[in-house]
């Protein structure tokens, strides 16, 4: 739908080959690759995905520049939300909130 594909990978679980839910789509060129970052936040299956550039270099991965955690959020907000409020400072690569195995945020999860 936004070109050509030419490699998908799917990433699993060494022991049990379970989907650990991201996985990698290699487009011809970068143009429908640009294209298809508008895939961010839409629904795949019942899911929000996120879809974000890759950095294939490990050592740029390793660097933490303008990498945040953010805590004490209210029990209400999304991803979405919480990327569209950090979106106005700057170009968000990823953001994530963490969830438990039953899929609660770790913000909302009593102890």
């Amino acid at each position: 739908m936004y070109g050509t594909v030419s490699s998908v990978y799917v990433c699993r679980d060494s022991n049990t080959h379970r989907s650990l839910g991201r996985g990698y789509v290699n487009y011809q060129n970068a143009v429908d690759a640009q294209r298809a970052l508008e895939l961010n936040y839409s629904t795949i299956k019942g899911r929000p995905c996120h879809v974000t550039w890759s950095q294939p270099d490990p050592a740029l991965r390793k660097v933490a520049q303008g990498k945040l955690y953010v805590g004490n959020l209210d029990e209400q907000i999304n991803e979405k939300a919480l990327h569209d409020t950090f979106a106005r400072f700057g170009n968000v690569l990823f953001c994530q909130i963490g969830t438990d195995d039953q899929g609660a945020s770790f913000t909302t999860r009593r102890l």
